[in-house]
């Protein structure tokens, strides 16, 4: 895999995911310290989840990546499918074969492909939001943040989507 970094990965602080939605996919971007960077294993685990969350007038959704299979390396990025930005990002998400993961310091970067897992259930949301009314952002993040209360870290929001599956 082989793009520019734009300025918005290179600016994001140490241990956020930044999402690059660029035709026809979303590329995941990891920001970290050179530190942290190189404590990732060379046989780096690549985990996928994105659990929805919706109380018939809102859809909340959380797209979260974990890495090497610890609760440090559980990242989160909420996405508002009510928005264009984040109904694009599912858009592209339900049409793509691979998710792409770039892990990036400073002064290294690590790349990772995996096999999209969640272009289904991405797929399906997109769908069932064509016959659903439209709610403001102030709604979404009023939403958002009853459930930040419930997942205050992006570990305890990677087992609560686990629980969600069951």
């Amino acid at each position: 895999m082989k793009q520019r970094t734009t300025n918005a990965v290179l600016r994001a602080p140490h241990h956020s995911l930044v999402l690059v939605p660029v035709d026809p996919a979303v590329h995941f971007y990891i920001r970290e310290d050179d530190f942290t960077l190189a404590s990732y294993p060379p046989r780096c685990t690549l985990e996928f989840a994105l659990p929805i969350w919706d109380d018939r007038h809102v859809i909340c959704v959380a797209l979260l990546v974990r890495l090497a299979g610890r609760n440090a390396c559980t990242f989160e990025r909420w996405l508002n499918p009510g928005d264009p930005a984040g109904l694009r990002i599912l858009q592209l998400l339900s049409g793509q074969a691979n998710l792409d993961v770039v892990l990036i310091s400073d002064r290294s970067q690590r790349s990772f492909r995996r096999r999209n897992m969640l272009a289904g259930k991405a797929a399906g949301l997109v769908a069932s939001l064509r016959v659903r009314r439209s709610w403001t952002p102030e709604e979404f993040d009023w939403r958002r943040k009853r459930l930040d209360t419930l997942y205050p870290t992006p570990a305890a929001l990677w087992r609560g989507a686990r629980l969600l599956k069951k």
